[in-house]
């Protein structure tokens, strides 16, 4: 049992590396976006910003929503409003609660911004530009549950099977520490009253092993407990299926096509 704990403890420590490789590579794009934005080198900004947004999988939404208001900030200095204004729309699709540096940005452009801001509707933008949907990471959230009970987490993030095996298995293990606990320190008391050589060694034989079950136990409990908080942390969240389906819809003036996404 220790031995396989410790293997998954090296694979969720591999996992976490690359998680922290992905972050990093985000952060440091964004990080020479700013850079360029700061110094007012619109030319290099406006490159990275579409190379960002070109690779977007790759990139945190925080990232994202960064380019998005540089080129929209970008494209409103070249009197190209449209362009601007759906920019703008996109970085509040991913974060409504976004604001523009007034350190680096006209206030001319922020009141603009404040007022797309304040009319913004999903509805209203435009079918040919991206959409984005921010799904919420429940990663950290579980993590924090199952610490607290192990397969909390896992139930929070629609892993049911997983969730009450751990909960019922940890449960067990813990059931059985305190039984062990209990016998230990009765049998250590017998052991301590006893006073013929051979009482003396058979109770202490009795203690010995109840103390061992007892270690066992407690080992077993931490393993589980501490892979049912590894697992909430690195695991990702059970996903509904997705189906995208895409109809002709002919009317009398046009043609068009219809989406329709299934969650």
């Amino acid at each position: 049992m220790i031995r396989y704990f410790f293997q998954y403890i090296c694979y969720s420590m591999f996992l976490m590396l690359s998680l922290f490789t992905t972050s990093g590579f985000g952060q440091t794009a964004m990080a020479e976006l700013l850079k360029a934005f700061r110094k007012l080198d619109y030319a290099v900004a406006e490159k990275q910003a579409e190379a960002i947004l070109a690779d977007w999988q790759s990139h945190n939404p925080i990232t994202l929503e960064t380019a998005h208001k540089v080129l929209g900030v970008i494209q409103y200095t070249k009197n190209d409003l449209t362009a601007a204004r759906n920019h703008f729309q996109q970085a509040i699709q991913i974060n409504p609660q976004t604001v523009l540096d007034s350190v680096y940005v006209s206030p001319k452009i922020i009141e603009w911004f404040r007022q797309i801001k304040t009319s913004y509707r999903p509805e209203n933008v435009p079918a040919a530009h991206i959409r984005y949907i921010v799904v919420p990471d429940r990663r950290p959230g579980a993590a924090v549950r199952s610490v607290l009970l192990p397969g909390w987490g896992q139930l929070y993030k629609d892993q049911p099977v997983r969730g009450w095996t751990l909960m019922a298995v940890t449960g067990i293990s813990l059931a059985t520490w305190g039984v062990s606990t209990w016998q230990t320190q009765t049998s250590r008391r017998d052991y301590l009253k006893a006073e013929l050589p051979e009482t003396i060694r058979q109770r202490y034989d009795d203690y010995n092993t109840w103390y061992k079950r007892q270690q066992m136990c407690r080992y077993v409990t931490a393993a589980l407990w501490a892979t049912a908080v590894v697992d909430a942390l690195l695991t990702s969240s059970s996903q509904k299926e997705v189906k995208a389906t895409f109809r002709p819809v002919f009317g009398k003036q046009l043609c068009m096509v219809h989406c329709s996404v299934v969650f």
